[in-house]
């Protein structure tokens, strides 16, 4: 068991002065101390020579011998307990003759500290409680800082504890009990030579003799430069704001100071207590603005905060909440009107968030269960709540990813549970959701099963649709389709069925009629169909070589134009049935039997090429006109040209025969 303070200061007492102190590892009754003793002191025994004690503070001034040095020049401390009863740890630093150290147990090199001020490296002992840990044995580095204060010249000693990683960043600190006297901010310019530390507000009220209570300063030993130094300062004991409402006591300022390539700069932080209701809160401002935050260290009721600080009949407050495990920023405005109270927030920056547990929360909550399935396949990036005290209705705002195809799309639901006059909710979902330029509004009826969605988009203001912008959205290889087609979509819809991997899109082209977009998940590879039904025109006597051998004709066009194209593999029968099976009838289909893969070349019908549904086949007799041709007399005339007039060029295709190039 570690020893009393008094019973410290009984063997403090034996050294007489400029005496030789001495004490073994088990004296103090600490596990780590003794440790310490045990791993860097010969004989585990501490020796101080020329000694200099000094009963009261607790410390031991002299002369130090460790490992290849002696004559070092050092005060050990004893910290105790918060109670101020009990000894805690003991800190020995030894003053270097250099700025290296070299022992079998630490080696360091700190010329570069003197360029900051610091005027001499310590060896540093430790065995002292950290974070509520008992007291562990440590060997650091330290150094010593000269600083003007009121009485005078002083010594600031900073430690550390090096990190295993050589090129990490280190801290060095020291907590200063009972702290450093000086008259005003200006002394603080000796951390940071030009940097005006004088900026505190003069609404904040500063004590005549301020007081330096620690010091923090980290380095960055690659770059043998200094990243930030952190001041504490003691300015006021109370600071009466409103009175009653905002007064608070013991103001401390935290001064930072960062050292960039360029000149220093430094901000600062009022952290100061306040006390409402019995409880306290811990409190900080900003200065110079004094924008204020405010944190209860334990739970109070909301009623008698709003009595003191909204009396009027309406007001906000500012507070966090928990739904579903995730802490909200949570903004609160009172209705006089409505005698309720509007809460809504949103989730903080970076928290990870289970969609799992907000539609479990959902479910306890509120008894609603039938949430569509595939809204646990988002991964969430943010929530909103908001919450009416007077209807009792909840919303959920729900934004994040969800896989369709090989990607991720961006995804929007809201969630709204209205309150019912029986006590239960009634559910209403909307939501959008992203593909390139276009947003897509989500239809929570039209999905036949609880793993798919459906979704809408009607071309508007800014937003463009092409089916290259759909594929690359979804990760899919586009099949061959021409690069000239310019389909020019105005409206679309798609279905997704995330158990099945299947998504089907139909749309309508000003220029083409109705198109089909299918993929879907077969043996690991993603397939794709496309399919276009059109009643556009192609004046066959205007092309090339063909023009020549329908030149006795004025007029000879392809009608009712269809486009199909797959890949990167064949179609089955079987997987044209269940795709067939999502396409509308009034939309392009796979071929009943299936089809082959790509696009048909120039001059080639595919010989498993088949005639969509609700289509006619595309026979040369019927095909093939002749829009009239001028008489002698300037009188055009109409006819049909039959199938054998132009045998040399068209083969029927319900033969399976082909367009030849000549």
């Amino acid at each position: 068991m570690a020893i009393t303070v008094s019973q410290l200061r009984d063997l403090l007492g034996q050294t007489p002065e400029g005496g030789t102190f001495t004490m073994t590892g088990d004296a103090l009754g600490i596990t780590g101390v003794q440790q310490l003793f045990e791993t860097y002191l010969p004989d585990q025994t501490l020796t101080i020579t020329s000694a200099v004690v000094n009963v009261t503070a607790l410390t031991v001034g002299g002369s130090f011998a460790i490992a290849s040095y002696t004559g070092l020049a050092t005060i050990v401390t004893f910290p105790v307990d918060s109670t101020g009863t009990v000894v805690a740890g003991i800190q020995i630093p030894a003053t270097m003759p250099g700025w290296t150290i070299e022992t079998t147990f630490l080696n360091f090199s700190g010329e570069y500290l003197q360029a900051f001020g610091f005027d001499a490296l310590n060896l540093v002992l430790s065995a002292v409680p950290s974070n509520g840990s008992p007291a562990a044995p440590a060997a650091g580095i330290g150094a010593n800082f000269p600083f003007t204060g009121a009485e005078g010249k002083e010594t600031i000693s900073v430690s550390a504890t090096l990190p295993a990683d050589p090129t990490a960043d280190y801290l060095l600190s020291a907590a200063l009990k009972p702290g450093l006297s000086f008259a005003d901010l200006n002394a603080l310019a000796q951390f940071a030579a030009g940097v005006d530390f004088n900026f505190i507000p003069s609404s904040v009220p500063v004590l005549s003799t301020l007081t330096l209570t620690a010091i923090r300063v980290v380095v960055d030993p690659v770059a043998t430069t200094i990243v930030t130094a952190s001041i504490d300062v003691h300015l006021s004991d109370a600071w009466t704001v409103v009175p009653k409402l905002f007064e608070f006591t013991s103001i401390d300022v935290t001064f930072t100071v960062t050292y960039p390539t360029a000149a220093a700069s430094v901000s600062g932080i009022l952290v100061c207590a306040m006390e409402f209701g019995g409880a306290e809160l811990a409190t900080s401002f900003y200065v110079p603005e004094l924008q204020m935050f405010a944190e209860l260290l334990e739970p109070i009721s909301l009623k008698p905060l709003l009595e003191t600080y909204l009396p009027a009949p309406s007001g906000s407050i500012v507070a966090t909440f928990e739904v579903a495990g995730v802490d909200l920023v949570l903004a609160a405005v009172y209705n006089g009107g409505t005698g309720g109270w509007n809460f809504s927030g949103q989730t903080l920056t970076g928290q990870t968030i289970a969609i799992g547990e907000l539609i479990a929360y959902v479910a306890s909550s509120f008894g609603v269960t039938d949430l569509p399935p595939f809204i646990t396949g988002i991964t969430l990036e943010n929530l909103n709540v908001s919450f009416d005290t007077a209807t009792k209705d909840f919303t959920f705002g729900v934004t994040g990813k969800i896989p369709v195809g090989a990607n991720t799309l961006s995804i929007q639901v809201g969630i709204a549970l209205l309150s019912q006059a029986n006590g239960s909710f009634k559910k209403s979902l909307n939501g959008t959701i992203v593909i390139g330029s276009a947003t897509f509004t989500l239809d929570f009826t039209a999905a036949d099963t609880g793993t798919s969605f459906t979704a809408s988009w009607t071309e508007g203001s800014g937003q463009t649709l092409g089916f290259s912008d759909i594929t690359t959205a979804l990760g899919l290889s586009a099949p061959p389709i021409p690069p000239d087609l310019d389909l020019g979509l105005n409206a679309a819809s798609f279905t997704y069925d995330s158990q099945s991997s299947t998504f089907v899109l139909a749309a309508s082209s000003v220029n083409y009629g109705k198109a089909t977009l299918a993929a879907w998940k077969s043996g690991g590879t993603w397939e794709v169909f496309f399919g276009l039904d059109t009643g556009a025109t192609v004046n066959l006597a205007n092309l090339p070589l063909i023009d020549k051998v329908l030149s006795g004709l004025d007029t000879v066009a392809l009608e009712d134009i269809g486009v199909q194209a797959s890949g990167p593999n064949a179609i089955t029968q079987a997987e044209a049935t269940t795709i067939n099976g999502l396409i509308d009838a009034s939309y392009p289909r796979i071929p009943d039997a299936g089809m082959g893969t790509g696009f048909p070349r120039p001059g080639v019908v595919p010989e498993d090429r088949h005639s969509l549904p609700g289509r006619r086949d595309v026979g040369a007799h019927e095909r093939l006109t002749d829009r009239g041709r001028a008489d002698a007399h300037g009188t055009r005339t109409r006819r049909r040209v039959a199938a054998d007039d132009v045998q040399p060029i068209v083969h029927d295709r319900r033969n399976r025969g082909h367009i030849q190039s000549g």
